[in-house]
């Protein structure tokens, strides 16, 4: 079985889904999120967000983390979420194939007001954490369609695991995405 056919019945609830993925071994537990298509993770999201009790985890281990992800967009889908605490705040970015071009989408987690977290890309850094990449807006250029006024609503599903959805000026998006943690950096 596969977490998208584990998906399927109308009966799964969140704890379900927590259960199985905590049974898996961390590498069968990255590959069956990151191998989820669209129809799953929204699927995924709804479930996740359907429960009364959000779990919760620890974006940042250390002085950084790494999430590989996948989204429920038809190319590009493969990217990673990069976190550190700076400044008490945690902030991420976004490493993909296309960063040349619409640079690395910073944005700042907060606790959203129903429970979930958010990735505001309105709310960059004003600096990089060392080693990053440099800063820059998502309001210009190339970035501005992609990351301007994106608020992303995000769920823990484990320690290890997220399903997120893309909002932009209060409205969904239609687009999903899966996180799986990596490494600490």
């Amino acid at each position: 079985m596969t977490l998208g056919t584990f998906l399927e019945p109308q009966t799964v609830s969140a704890d379900d889904v927590r259960r199985y993925l905590e049974d898996l071994s961390p590498g069968d537990r990255r590959g069956q999120c990151l191998g989820l298509k669209a129809g799953q993770q929204r699927r995924l999201w709804e479930i996740a967000i359907a429960a009364d009790l959000y779990p919760s985890g620890d974006l940042v281990s250390d002085s950084s983390s790494v999430f590989a992800g996948r989204n429920s967009l038809a190319t590009f889908s493969k990217f990673e979420k990069w976190f550190a605490s700076q400044e008490g705040a945690v902030v991420g970015c976004n490493r993909h194939f296309l960063r040349p071009l619409i640079g690395p989408g910073y944005f700042t987690v907060r606790t959203g007001k129903a429970g979930p977290l958010e990735f505001d890309y309105a709310d960059v850094p004003r600096q990089a954490p060392p080693g990053w990449p440099a800063v820059r807006a998502n309001s210009g250029g190339l970035a501005r369609s992609v990351y301007g006024d994106l608020l992303d609503h995000v769920v823990w599903l484990t320690a290890d695991v997220l399903v997120g959805a893309a909002f932009r000026r209060g409205r969904s998006l239609d687009s999903y995405f899966v996180l799986v943690r990596s490494q600490a950096r």
